[in-house]
């Protein structure tokens, strides 16, 4: 079955990877649509910070083709290439 769900302009949401098995693969999976109405798909990796602080590391990217695309896979772990946003 398709995920026909689209998300109004600006709007978004993350849920559970219920899919996970390796540590590189997102805590957290979803999609967004920009203000102009373009799809994402996002992913969310839980943090914790020198000061033990928690955080989301998020990864953006365009939709794959539906049979390329699956919740335990969007995109590369942030951190293990250059787009990972931080500098």
């Amino acid at each position: 079955m398709a995920d026909t769900f689209k998300w109004n302009p600006g709007k978004g949401g993350l849920h559970t990877n219920r899919n996970r098995e390796k540590d590189n693969h997102p805590d957290f999976v979803g999609k967004i649509t920009t203000p102009s109405g373009e799809e994402l798909e996002i992913a969310g990796w839980n943090r914790t910070d020198k000061n033990n602080d928690g955080w989301i590391s998020l990864n953006v990217q365009e939709p794959r083709p539906e049979s390329d695309s699956t919740d335990d896979d969007v995109g590369p772990e942030p951190g293990s290439d250059s787009r990972d946003g931080r500098r």
